[in-house]
Order: structure tokens, then sequence, then C-alpha cells
């Protein structure tokens, strides 16, 4: 948060007493000079001062606002870990985690599954590692634009996601297309995907990845 404190207020001059005629019209003078030449200024000054504080307020209680929507994100998705079941032969809906009895490994489904069969370590266009990112998932269903740390499951065809205008380096976003469909977007927004400024078609019907921003010439490339 960036408010800066309001300048202090020059003193106002005595104000002119009706019942004091000698200092009556001396007093009215200076009281309007000052309002003329320094109060009305400074109060002025005063006001745009907490207009701009009251719009930071407003920016920091967003962000606040935002991180803790992520942080809760994050938590949710950490706790359908933690309460994976063990996968059996059955029906699964997007997203759902369980773990396998093969490798014990925490994997979540693609896509709505009516009948998995094959177990998920050996069924990759179904099934996608959860230790793959790290990152939250989050599905989406319509046009999004991306927040760093989490990892987007497309949900639905034809919808985009828009990467961050100013990513720092290091900064992590993964996608994972569970569309059933190859017309969903990735725009990076200005930046590059490997040195290519062109909107990524995730054509891959089973793509998955978490991507990095490296510098302003690669632009995200693949973790």
């Amino acid at each position: 948060m960036s408010a800066t404190p309001p300048t202090s207020l020059t003193s106002m001059p005595d104000s002119p007493d009706r019942a004091d005629r000698l200092t009556f019209s001396a007093r009215c003078t200076a009281l309007f000079d000052f309002l003329k030449n320094t109060g009305i200024g400074e109060w002025r000054a005063m006001m745009a001062n907490v207009y701009a504080n009251a719009l930071d307020a407003l920016a920091s209680a967003v962000s606040a606002s935002s991180s803790a929507n992520a942080a809760q994100a994050s938590a949710n998705a950490a706790q359908a870990l933690v309460n994976a079941a063990k996968w059996v032969p059955g029906a699964y809906t997007a997203g759902q985690a369980v773990w396998s009895p093969v490798d014990l490994l925490t994997y979540r489904a693609r896509v709505d599954l009516a009948a998995s069969s094959v177990d998920p370590s050996s069924d990759r266009p179904n099934w996608a590692p959860a230790q793959d990112s790290g990152l939250p998932a989050q599905r989406i269903t319509a046009n999004t634009s991306a927040q760093v740390g989490l990892h987007y499951v497309f949900a639905a065809g034809g919808i985009t996601l828009t990467f961050p205008a100013s990513p720092a380096v290091g900064d992590r976003i993964g996608i994972t297309n569970a569309s059933g469909t190859a017309t969903c977007l990735v725009d990076p927004n200005g930046k590059k995907f490997k040195g290519n400024s062109t909107v990524m078609k995730l054509d891959d019907l089973a793509a998955s990845a978490v991507l990095r921003y490296a510098n302003s010439t690669d632009g995200w490339i693949k973790q």
C-alpha cells in the first residue's frame, strides 16, 4: 500500500465579529485573502490526497481478495489430494483425484470418465499426474485471464486462456486440455511462447504442461 499522508493545513485567521466594529473590516479582508490565496488550495490538495489514498486502499483490497482466492484454491487442491481415494474401475469426474495402487502416485482425471478400466499410471490420455505441476488446479469453461501459480484445466472447447501482460521471471502457469477438442487457445498477451508471439492452439487432446516465464526473448517455456 502506497498511501501518502496529507500535508498540514494552515491555521485560519480570526473570524470577523459584527459585534466588534473596530476589527470587523480588517478580519473580513484577512479571511477572504486567506481563502483565496491559501485555504481553498490546501483543502483541494487534501481532498485529492484522500481520494488517491482511497483508490490505493481499494486496489490493496482487490489484491488481497485475489490472493485470498488463490490461497483458498491452493488449500482446496491440497485437501483434494490428501483425501484422494484409491483408484478402482468405475466412473470419475474431470479433476477428481485418486491414487494409483500400481505406483502409489496421485492422479487427476482429465475428463469425465463413465467407466475407467485402466490404472491411471498407464492411462495418460485420461489421467494426469497431480505431481506434474505442484500448482492448484482450476477448471475453466469460459474465456479466462490467467493468474500466476495456478494450473488451468480446459473443461470446454473453444475458449481462450490469456496469460498475464507483465509476468516476472520464474512465474509459472499450468495448462491441461481436458476439453476433448482441439479448439482451445492460449494467448501470450504480448509476450511469447518459446520465442513465438502467436496464440497457441491446444491441438493435442492430451496436452498438459507447466510453463515458466524465462525472459523477454523466449517468453514462456515448458518447465
